[in-house]
């Protein structure tokens, strides 16, 4: 895997997109290229193959502080099109299956957010969160009272997280009809 053309090829165009805090593998191919897309495919498999993320209890959304982590959802609700630092997260439990790719993966990831004080784009923000609330507040003031019932079992925690995935996916959507000059943001 080419980790400066990833980071390269991320930078050169995180600031042509109008959001990318809710990415999916598509989007992840046109910022870092099809070596980390199919390097994240891999990882992905391996965690639903051997159940790294299903049995870890939400250790590291806890870890995090990420808003939407309520131990009821059987899977975080917006995981297709989880952030980037979300994607390119792995615990130690990865390092068995390709710690060379957990590792690059890693740099790249690091590479790009080390851009946080070199560049002034705002899309930069998206890969310091948690908190999802300061890069979109809308979304988050939405479906924060579902996520609240959920947690506290006064909403079943399946119709909760279909509500926030449809939410984030909107918001992803509408992002790419906006870069398509199909929409004005």
């Amino acid at each position: 895997m080419d980790s400066s053309y990833a980071i390269e090829s991320f930078l050169r165009q995180v600031d042509h997109f109008p959001q990318v805090v809710f990415v999916d593998y598509g989007l992840i191919q046109q910022l870092f290229g099809k070596e980390v897309s199919d390097a994240l495919h891999r990882m992905e498999a391996f965690a639903a193959r051997e159940r790294v993320c299903d049995d870890c209890g939400g250790l590291c959304c806890q870890d995090v502080g990420c808003e939407l982590y309520a131990p009821h959802f059987t899977i975080c609700p917006i995981h297709r099109v989880r952030p980037i630092v979300c994607r390119f997260h792995f615990c130690h439990k990865f390092d068995v299956f390709d710690k060379p790719a957990v590792l690059q993966l890693r740099d790249i990831f690091l590479g790009c957010y080390m851009a946080l004080d070199n560049w002034g784009h705002d899309n930069l923000r998206a890969l310091d969160i948690p908190p999802l609330s300061t890069v979109v507040p809308e979304f988050t003031h939405r479906i924060t009272p579902w996520v609240e019932e959920a947690r506290d079992r006064q909403a079943d925690p399946d119709e909760v997280a279909r509500m926030v995935y449809a939410q984030a996916v909107d918001v992803l959507e509408t992002g790419m009809r906006t870069r398509n000059g199909l929409t004005r943001q």
